[in-house]
This record gives C-alpha cells, sequence and structure tokens, in this order.
C-alpha cells in the first residue's frame, strides 16, 4: 500500500491491489477489497466501498453502503450512509450524490442526488440525476432527472418523469411517468396544482 492509510479488519483493502492510493481509511471485513488506486475515501462496515477500485473521496458507512459489484463501480465523491445504500445492485454509481437512509439508492443511482429515507430511489429503472427526494420510500422507483419528492411515500410510483415537485405525504403525479408538474398535499387532497412547463 502507499502513504497514509488506515486498514482494520479481515480482508480490508484485501486484495493487494492498494498500490498507489493515498490517504484512505478501510475499517471493517471486506470492506475497500478491491481498492486499488483511488484517494481520500472512507469506508467503514462490513463490504462497505468492496469495489470501489480506483474511485476516490467517497463515504461509505455501513453494512454494503457504496458496497459496488464485480461491473459496476460506487462512483466518486458520493457520502452514503445506511444498510445497503448506494449498493450499486444493477449499474455503475454516479457521482456527487449524498445518500442517508437503508437500501436508498441501492439498485441504481445517478449523479448529483440527494436522497434522505429509507428506500428512497431503491429500485428505479434507469440512474436519474439532480434530484432531492426526502422521505421514507419517497421515489421509491423514480429514473428521473430534476424532481423533488418530498414526504411519506411521496413520488412512491414516478417512473421516468422529470422536472417534478411533489410535497405531502403519499403525493403522486398524475400519470407514473409524467413531467414537469407540481402537486402539493396529501395522497387524499392536492390542494395546489400547476404545469411547470407552462406556468399554467
Amino acid at each position: 500500500t502507499d502513504d497514509s492509510n488506515v486498514i482494520i479488519g479481515k480482508d480490508a483493502a484485501g486484495q493487494g491491489l492498494l498500490n498507489s492510493g493515498d490517504e484512505n481509511v478501510y475499517i471493517g471485513h471486506e470492506s475497500g477489497m478491491h481498492a486499488s488506486t483511488g484517494d481520500g475515501n472512507i469506508a467503514i462496515g462490513y463490504k462497505a466501498g468492496k469495489f470501489i477500485d480506483d474511485r476516490t473521496t467517497n463515504v461509505f458507512i455501513g453494512e454494503s453502503a457504496g458496497e459496488g459489484q464485480a461491473l459496476y463501480d460506487p462512483g466518486s465523491s458520493n457520502i452514503c450512509i445506511g444498510y445497503f445504500a448506494n449498493k450499486c445492485v444493477s449499474s455503475a454509481a454516479g457521482n456527487s450524490n449524498v445518500v442517508i437512509g437503508t437500501q436508498a439508492g441501492q439498485t441504481r443511482l445517478g449523479s448529483n442526488n440527494v436522497l434522505v429515507g429509507r428506500d428512497t430511489m431503491l429500485s428505479s429503472a434507469t440512474a436519474g440525476n439532480n434530484s432531492v427526494i426526502l422521505g421514507h420510500s419517497a421515489g421509491k422507483v423514480s429514473a428521473g432527472d430534476n424532481n423533488i419528492f418530498i414526504g411519506f411515500e411521496c413520488g412512491e410510483a414516478s417512473t421516468t418523469g422529470d422536472n417534478n415537485i411533489l410535497i405531502g405525504k403519499g403525493v403522486e403525479l398524475s400519470a407514473v411517468d409524467a413531467s414537469s408538474q407540481l402537486r402539493i398535499g396529501n395522497e387524499a387532497v392536492i390542494a395546489i396544482s400547476a404545469d411547470l412547463s407552462t406556468g399554467d
């Protein structure tokens, strides 16, 4: 290994590939197991950052947080905290995400997202970008870009729609793939709505 690395745990950075990475912290069984040249990573927990390879400046805390897969790396400059957060089950992750919550961003994760809450963006079909999703199961299958979903199960059924703002418990789009909608209320009553593409 190179300079200023802290490695604690069975098979942590254990493949002997960390030959030029600096200022990394890998703590836990198989944490950073396949780390190679990346710098400035922190991975704490069983399998945290396991397939981090040459990615840099991540913070992964929790079992399998930012684990990645053999073909899918967990991105760079991500902060992922929670069991299976940004596990990269089906694709490589993007960069510059903040992901906090059990299984948040577990399957696919694009770039520049803020996800807070259990199962937020849990199983999206493609990797969404530039979204803020807050609340248990909010945006659970969302693969759209530039969305704001705030509330318990808010936008839970939303799929590929972009540029939406949903606020309130259980608030959904008028159609699962709709775009440019503003909807505020709750699952029973939408008190405020507008078309964000026209302002109507």
